[in-house]
């Protein structure tokens, strides 16, 4: 009596194909969302660090006027240099710690990466620009959280999310206006 050897159908395979299909999917997304959650994360801590910076020239110099010279913002892939910075003893730091955050928010944060400088008063005349008339003693810092922003997009917000970290201490998560706390308009 001879056996017979059956292999599998073609259906049969095309629905293992298709489960192995539908898994690597929901592994590569989840994969992909804790990847821009650590970059997240990784950027409120050099945000941090560069705030700590900031607190050491204050207190030496009680303003911080020689770090003003930053304000702009730093694209994707760019990387920033003392010049940057301003006058700041703590320039190259500075451009170093810039780096890492623009490092970590790129590709994904475009024009929009990083910035420090000069923020507006509140009670400034709408239309005034929020860069003008400013005290030596405020600044901001602001950086494109990608894992913020992704997450608001699978929403369907098309607002990006920034980690806004103020001279005063004041820290917050802006949906794109920075009128928050911690943010240009209330530091």
């Amino acid at each position: 009596m001879s056996t017979r050897h059956r292999g599998f159908t073609l259906i049969e395979l095309l629905v293992v194909i298709a489960i192995i299909a539908l898994l690597s999917t929901v592994v590569l997304a989840s994969l992909r969302a804790a990847r821009l959650k650590s970059s997240d994360a990784k950027i409120q801590e050099q945000v941090q660090a560069f705030y700590n910076l900031m607190q050491v020239e204050y207190n030496e110099l009680g303003h911080y006027s020689n770090f003003k010279a930053a304000g702009a913002w730093k694209t994707a892939g760019s990387t920033c240099t003392p010049a940057s910075f301003g006058t700041s003893q703590y320039a190259a730091k500075a451009a170093e710690i810039c780096t890492e955050i623009v490092r970590a928010a790129s590709p994904s944060c475009g024009s929009y990466c990083l910035y420090f400088g000069n923020v507006a008063i509140p009670g400034l005349p709408n239309g005034s620009g929020y860069h003008q008339n400013n005290p030596p003693n405020v600044a901001v810092i602001q950086a494109y959280l990608p894992g913020r922003s992704y997450d608001a997009a699978a929403t369907g917000d098309t607002h990006s999310r920034f980690f806004c970290r103020s001279s005063r201490g004041n820290t917050s998560v802006s949906s794109g206006d920075f009128t928050e706390d911690g943010c240009q308009r209330d530091p």
